[in-house]
């Protein structure tokens, strides 16, 4: 399970719904918060990575900049360090779901100009793999983590990622290293040359598109409370037959907040799903993680794993 951030939407200070869900088994997050001063999100996104260091996760940065500076600071165009940025815990990126420059999608889960809507992605505990508890995502550590409110979004799960993935290079690279992004589908194109990239997809038309990325979300699978008017959803059956069509790995996004509804995702071929609402707005996050997170841990799959290889040369 992914999970994608909103600090608009969130009941507390975003850094601490984060570690709720990374008690409650999530391993992928996606920073969007889009409207931040760089060096504000690259703050934020320290925070976010000492949040996830340790359990094998990954942070994923809606945008194709991956705010991967090494040490930890800003160290923007802008010049700055970052090491004065404030997380922006009760600034927001977007709640309402609407797509900001990073093209991330917003709590209500519209796509924003990314396509991604983020209104939903949990995972499980296990993340998004099989019955023995591997996430599934071929590395994807994190159980959630999507986009934003800006063009793009997107992330995977799990609490072990395995040697073929992204997080291969251990606990400092599930962190971030080398760079983690989730690009809308309004683009850029050919994707930034980091670790991992996602992209956020809605329709045959979009994932035709697709060349080197390592996952996508389909989005929305169903309505969302923030933007009731977005779609039309796919539903199970319209993810079902966009997964057909995709190439890479398949993450459902969009008023999933049940954990029936997660299962519906999975049996459509779905290979985890993408949560922001269920979680950003729950009394306790920790808590909503584990029962979505947990789905998967009682639902082995065979779906292809998400790898930081494109499929021709995985094969």
């Amino acid at each position: 399970m992914l999970l994608l951030t909103d600090r608009r939407a969130a009941r507390t200070d975003l850094v601490n719904v984060v570690a709720g869900a990374v008690q409650g088994g999530v391993r992928w997050v996606v920073l969007r918060e889009k409207d931040l001063p760089r060096a504000e999100r690259v703050a934020l996104a320290v925070d976010l990575r000492a949040v996830l260091a340790g359990t094998g996760g990954t942070l994923i940065v809606a945008g194709p900049d991956p705010l991967d500076d090494g040490s930890g600071g800003s160290g923007g165009s802008d010049g700055s360090d970052g090491s004065g940025g404030s997380r922006g815990s009760d600034g927001s990126d977007g709640s309402d779901g609407s797509g900001g420059s990073d093209g991330s999608g917003g709590s209500d889960g519209s796509r924003g100009s990314d396509g991604s809507d983020g209104s939903d992605g949990s995972d499980g505990s296990s993340g998004f793999g099989g019955s023995d508890g591997s996430d599934g995502f071929g590395g994807f550590g994190g159980s959630d983590g999507f986009d934003s409110a800006g063009p793009d979004s997107a992330g995977p799960d799990s609490a072990g990622p395995d040697s073929a993935g992204p997080d291969s290079a251990g606990a400092g690279a599930g962190a971030g290293a080398g760079g983690a992004v989730h690009l809308a589908a309004a683009g850029p194109y050919p994707p930034p040359a980091v670790r991992l990239v996602g992209r956020s997809c809605h329709d045959p038309a979009e994932l035709a598109r697709l060349s080197t990325e390592h996952y996508v979300t389909l989005s929305p699978v169903w309505t969302t409370r923030s933007k009731p008017g977005y779609g039309p959803p796919l539903h199970p059956d319209g993810l079902r037959r966009l997964v057909r069509l995709s190439p890479v790995p398949v993450l459902a996004l969009g008023g999933i907040e049940t954990p029936q509804q997660v299962a519906a995702c999975v049996e459509a071929g779905a290979v985890g799903v993408a949560v922001l609402g269920a979680i950003m707005r729950a009394a306790d996050p920790a808590e909503v993680a584990a029962t979505l997170t947990g789905v998967f841990a009682t639902r082995p799959t065979d779906r292809t794993p998400i790898s930081d290889t494109w499929p021709e040369e995985g094969t």
